[in-house]
């Protein structure tokens, strides 16, 4: 479903609905719907990619505007989950469990201008993103297993690939600085820099490093220096600081916050704020957003800001709101199998694991 909600009150103004089938493969584990992969607007239509039920593409109000078939063929374990994206007037999407394709449409018709095949496209999950050569040309960059690769985003014509250290699956988003990718990803974990530009195999003169350890799923995020991810074993890694660290010393600032300290100074500031203000008309203008949430009448978000300038909270409003919305709470599925994996090349782990098969048959 593509669902457009009125941001001022929060409920449904319209839903519009695309029918697909389940986008694992047969010899998976977990079949999911088709609405892994996010929708991408210009503000004038939305686009979205629902996997084995295609490219629909939506104006503001929700009338369909033009949809495209990419194919059924189910050829990715856990489905589809790249997103599309606008280059200029085009729209470029990952098919890879549809069709193991990649594929751009004029965005207001929807006619195909151009699509590249290939089996390793099966394997990403990941979104692909353009950038900037040295030359100042285009590139469309793409992560797939063991590859990063460069296109022509006008034409989807390879123009140079170097090897990564991504294995089994291309999952987590690309980033890009100065000139440079860095690709994360895949079941053992890996991480590759290479120098954005060149043609064919630039391997051995693009690739800046590449290493084993990596995130499997989650993206990283490059700050100053260093790479930040966490892992799927739910650690916090910084490249430089706690793992993969530099022979040479060098000085990392921290910054050390008194938790009781803030959360001290927030009640006394709190504590002033409502001393100095005007307690009646501020539970007035509270009382108006309950009900504004509770009929669906006014704009909520105007009342909300009458209620600021009252010098309300921000909890005093949320309170005031869950009165009508209640408050949100997440629904926790386990999948088996996911620790299992992400810890399959530890020897610790291992130890314990076939100690407790051992404890388990006595």
């Amino acid at each position: 479903h593509l669902v457009c909600v009125d941001r001022g009150t929060g409920k449904s103004k319209w839903t519009k609905t695309a029918v697909g089938e389940s986008d694992g493969a047969p010899s998976g584990f977990a079949y999911h719907g088709s609405a892994s992969n996010t929708p991408v607007s210009d503000g004038e239509r939305v686009y979205c990619m629902f996997g084995s039920a295609g490219v629909h593409v939506s104006d503001m109000e929700g009338n369909e505007v033009w949809s495209q078939d990419v194919g059924k063929e189910q050829l990715a374990r856990f489905g589809s989950a790249s997103s599309p994206i606008l280059y200029g007037d085009a729209l470029i999407v990952t098919a890879g469990s549809e069709s193991a394709s990649m594929r751009a449409f004029d965005k207001k018709t929807g006619k195909q201008l151009w699509s590249s095949e290939a089996d390793s496209l099966s394997q990403s999950y990941s979104t692909p993103r353009v950038v900037q050569n040295s030359q100042g040309e285009d590139e469309l960059l793409v992560s797939v297993a063991y590859e990063l690769w460069a296109m022509n985003p006008k034409s989807g014509k390879l123009r140079w690939y170097a090897e990564t250290d991504v294995d089994t699956a291309a999952c987590p988003g690309l980033v890009v600085q100065d000139g440079v990718a860095y690709v994360v990803g895949g079941r053992s974990g890996g991480r590759t820099a290479v120098r954005i530009g060149g043609k064919d195999d630039v391997t051995s003169t693009n690739q800046l490093w590449s290493k084993s350890g990596g995130s499997y799923v989650p993206s990283p995020v490059l700050y100053k220096d260093h790479l930040y991810w966490i892992d799927d074993r739910g650690e916090d890694v910084i490249v430089g600081v706690n793992r993969f660290r530099s022979d040479e010393d060098a000085d990392i600032d921290v910054l050390d916050i008194d938790n009781a300290r803030v959360r001290d100074g927030q009640i006394a500031r709190l504590g002033k704020i409502r001393a100095g203000r005007d307690e009646a008309a501020c539970q007035a203008a509270l009382a108006a957003i309950a009900e504004c949430a509770r009929t669906g009448q006014g704009n909520l978000l105007d009342k909300c800001v009458a209620a600021c300038r009252l010098r309300a909270s921000v909890g005093e409003m949320s309170q005031a709101m869950e009165q009508e919305f209640t408050r949100h709470r997440a629904e926790v599925r386990s999948i088996s199998g996911v620790y299992g994996a992400a810890y399959e090349n530890d020897e610790t782990f291992a130890r314990v694991h076939a100690d407790v098969e051992a404890f388990a048959r006595e």
